[in-house]
């Protein structure tokens, strides 16, 4: 039995990719150094846009050596989005790149919104993908776990994580299904904090950088290079497997 004396630092990486791919774009290059099972999620236009773009396409064949999930980004505008464009939406970029799951941005995470991402999980789940959902924050209804292979309940700046407090019951979830986004972490050292907060929250999934609003995620940090080392140290190998009785 793993005691909670010592908490394990998150096992994967979960990066907001939401940076143009333009030939020998170093953020890109920086990607296809990931070790496997990283999730990197693809952000063309909001969604997949209106056709393939070419640019994505060779942008995703430098990574195919790496073994990563690839999801795709939609916007549920907190439940105000009906369902089926949403898997619309998830075919589109299937059949364009070739994702293996939906990253569902702006979800509400209350009860009231429980019966809409219930429609978009069954939708999705019929079509085979695999679903991260985004709350973006910890007071949600604990049904979403249910709902999603990964859910994000943190993503905001490094002043409000650490002020931030999360339900106890968080901490019971498969580790691999919490996810934390953490930005204008400046330095290396402040990393290194937020790697340890998330190990005690209970978090399994991690992408901290150092870029701010309007866009956050429009980089890969100065401290790339101590990410990527600390994914391969913990041994991550492919999706996480199903426990057995």
């Amino acid at each position: 039995m793993i005691t909670q004396q010592e908490p394990r630092a998150p096992a994967r990486l979960g990066v907001p990719a939401y940076f143009y791919p333009w030939p020998g774009d170093r953020w890109w290059a920086g990607l296809a150094e990931v070790p496997p099972g990283t999730i990197i999620v693809l952000d063309p236009d909001d969604g997949p846009g209106r056709a393939a773009d070419p640019n994505y396409l060779a942008a995703l064949a430098g990574l195919a050596h790496a073994d990563a999930e690839v999801f795709g980004y939609v916007d549920s505008a907190y439940g105000g989005r009906p369902g089926h464009l949403l898997i619309d939406d998830a075919l589109r970029y299937r059949a364009w790149y070739g994702v293996q799951g939906i990253f569902i941005d702006q979800v509400a995470g209350t009860t009231t919104d429980l019966e809409h991402a219930t429609e978009i999980s069954a939708g999705l789940r019929a079509e085979g993908f695999r679903i991260a959902m985004n709350p973006g924050q910890p007071v949600i209804a604990q049904e979403y776990f249910t709902l999603a292979d990964h859910v994000v309940v943190f993503e905001g700046c490094l002043a409000d994580y650490l002020e931030s407090v999360f339900p106890g019951w968080i901490a019971d979830q498969p580790r691999e299904a919490v996810w934390h986004l953490v930005h204008a972490v400046g330095t290396a050292a402040a990393y290194a904090t937020v790697v340890q907060l998330a190990a005690q929250r209970g978090a399994g999934v991690l992408f901290a950088t150092d870029g701010g609003l309007p866009n956050a995620w429009d980089r890969l940090p100065p401290y790339w290079p101590s990410m990527l080392a600390d994914a391969r140290s913990l041994g991550l190998r492919g999706r996480p497997r199903a426990v057995s009785s």
